[in-house]
């Protein structure tokens, strides 16, 4: 008996280190004090059992919905540093998230209407921060390690942040000004993703020109189109091309961008 008191305080001191183990624990504790209530509950009325096993038959699927959402949602606060090998690891991990939330809190802000309140201002903001912030974690970083960005654009120092963004999450990005060049560019080295604004001189749809291009010549990079206004037609046309979407906010661009290479090989 003291045993397995001993073997359990073990336990609970492991599960204690992270939320993950502390949700373990607190399903398991509750699951106990259920236990004694059971094992009393010949003293109890037919009325007061029913509270019981109606618990015990929907708990195990509330937890399994609260489960999937934490997964799902706030996946990146299930770790602690004790999760990682080393702590440099945990430090790292964190400082990507505070730069690249600042990146594309900054990259937002350029974008924003200049007669936009104080209030929309930092709400736009810290939105558009939390949603990629939140995805950052050891694993992510490893996969977008040395992958290789083609960013197809004529006026490259609009979208700095964005690209301060993508650098501190290890992205190698080759800059191109025109079809013409990304075209030549793409039949010389292999690129994980390209990203192309829509709007170029002399040619108003020429990211979709060079989606085209790419495609009839048996180029299957994934294709992003990074330009605003965004008309509901323009996503279609993209995806009917085989592109990934199109879209002019830098937190829709990280997240696709960060969808696309977690489920992608790196090109050779």
């Amino acid at each position: 008996m003291l045993g397995d008191v001993t073997s359990f305080a073990t336990s609970a001191r492991h599960l204690a280190r992270n939320p993950l183990g502390i949700i373990a624990l607190f399903i398991v504790l509750i699951y106990a004090f259920a236990s004694l209530v059971v094992g009393f509950s010949d003293k109890l009325t037919a009325t007061e059992r029913l509270p019981v096993i109606w618990f015990l038959i929907l708990f195990p699927g509330l937890v399994l919905i609260v489960f999937a959402w934490l997964v799902s949602r706030h996946h990146a606060k299930l770790y602690s540093p004790a999760d990682y090998r080393k702590d440099s690891a945990f430090i790292e991990a964190s400082v990507e998230q505070v730069q690249v939330a600042a990146a594309v809190g900054a990259a937002t802000a350029r974008k924003l209407p200049e007669d936009v309140s104080p209030e929309d201002f930092a709400s736009e903001t810290s939105v558009a921060a939390r949603r990629v912030a939140h995805l950052i974690t050891p694993n992510l970083l490893q996969a977008t390690s040395e992958r290789r960005v083609l960013w197809v654009d004529d006026h490259h120092t609009r979208n700095s942040f964005e690209r301060g963004a993508m650098e501190a999450l290890g992205f190698r990005i080759r800059l191109a000004r025109s079809t013409e060049e990304a075209f030549r560019t793409v039949q010389e080295e292999q690129f994980d993703v390209i990203i192309s604004n829509m709007n170029r001189p002399s040619e108003r749809r020429a990211g979709l020109t060079l989606l085209d291009r790419l495609r009839s010549h048996g180029f299957n990079t994934p294709y992003i189109i990074y330009s605003a206004p965004v008309a509901p037609e323009q996503q279609a046309e993209v995806w009917k091309r085989g592109g990934l979407g199109i879209t002019g906010k830098p937190d829709d661009l990280l997240i696709m961008l960060l969808e696309n290479v977690s489920s992608c090989p790196k090109a050779a």
